[in-house]
């Protein structure tokens, strides 16, 4: 007999599209953040080396900067209209909404656990999770089939017996999710020391750049060099939230911990795993919340 999973495959449609919405929204913020950093601080650089005075190249340095400064303006315009945000956090909250409500579905949790109608209960709730990505005119109406809504895995999972559904969501939700959130929040705190180091680096460059200046043993305005650096590194950490993220991270695995360890307390009783479940799928859903509130 073929083992019963439950991957992102075997989710609803409409999770590949939200989770697709998420993922366009957000390159489009790190492209837009990029062109404005990248082209502002280029511009400075330049207008450090343009004038009149000095080689006749000074003067297309001024050109080219203001060139950079330009482009730097219409990434920030784009930037701060805020479309690219929203599509990226309200896809990321709505994927992370359908997941839970898939998993709630297959374990039979909450008041999805009556079979006479946790099927349109299930595709109602979907609906109206559509209908919020609708209005940024990402949904497909593929995605409201009924057999792109639940799934011939979901429907599988569902009804086998308890043990092996208990099983599978102990493997492939809980442990796979207390996987994903330790290697984030380690990845998180990596990136997050790498960029202090060199904002270290950078400024005792600085530093130093200004003494030797002031001793008129160079003519560049390092400092005024470094402050530009430092400029672009901070807001490009305040984009990615290494440390917020690395602790909100850190806070779910813990929550993730204990849940597990709970759950090996949880008889082989229906409704208690039901409950259990409801209970777990709760402490999950914090992140799409995360995502809910930063859009808004």
């Amino acid at each position: 007999m073929e083992p019963i999973r439950l991957t992102r495959a075997d989710l609803p449609e409409l999770y590949r599209v939200a989770s697709a919405m998420a993922h366009t929204g957000q390159r489009r913020v790190v492209r837009l953040t990029m062109v404005l950093l990248c082209s502002g601080l280029a511009s400075g650089v330049l207008a450090l080396f343009g004038g009149r005075s000095g080689p006749s190249w000074h003067a297309w340095a001024d050109t080219m900067a203001a060139a950079l400064f330009a482009t730097a303006a219409v990434g920030g315009a784009l930037l701060s209209s805020g479309k690219a945000h929203r599509r990226w956090y309200d896809g990321r909250a709505a994927a992370e909404s359908i997941k839970t409500l898939s998993w709630k579905y297959t374990m039979r949790a909450g008041s999805l656990g009556d079979d006479s109608a946790a099927d349109a209960l299930f595709c109602l709730r979907l609906t109206q999770v559509r209908a919020e990505i609708e209005q940024l005119g990402r949904a497909d109406r593929r995605s409201l089939a009924p057999a792109a809504m639940l799934t011939p895995a979901m429907r599988r999972l569902r009804a086998a017996p308890l043990t092996v559904r208990r099983a599978v969501y102990l493997e492939q939700r809980i442990r796979d999710q207390i996987e994903w959130y330790s290697g984030k929040a380690g990845q998180a705190e990596r990136r997050a020391r790498a960029w202090q180091l060199l904002t270290a680096v950078i400024g005792t460059a600085g530093v130093c750049g200004a003494l030797a200046r002031s001793r008129g043993m160079v003519e560049v305005d390092a400092l005024g060099l470094a402050a530009a650096f430092l400029a672009s590194i901070a807001a490009w950490s305040e984009l990615r939230q290494y440390w917020p993220n690395a602790a909100a991270y850190r806070l779910t695995l813990r929550e993730l911990n204990v849940i597990e360890q709970q759950a090996g307390e949880v008889p082989d009783d229906p409704g208690e795993w039901r409950a259990f479940c409801e209970h777990a799928e709760y402490a999950v859903s914090r992140e799409h919340t995360m995502w809910r509130v930063r859009a808004h």
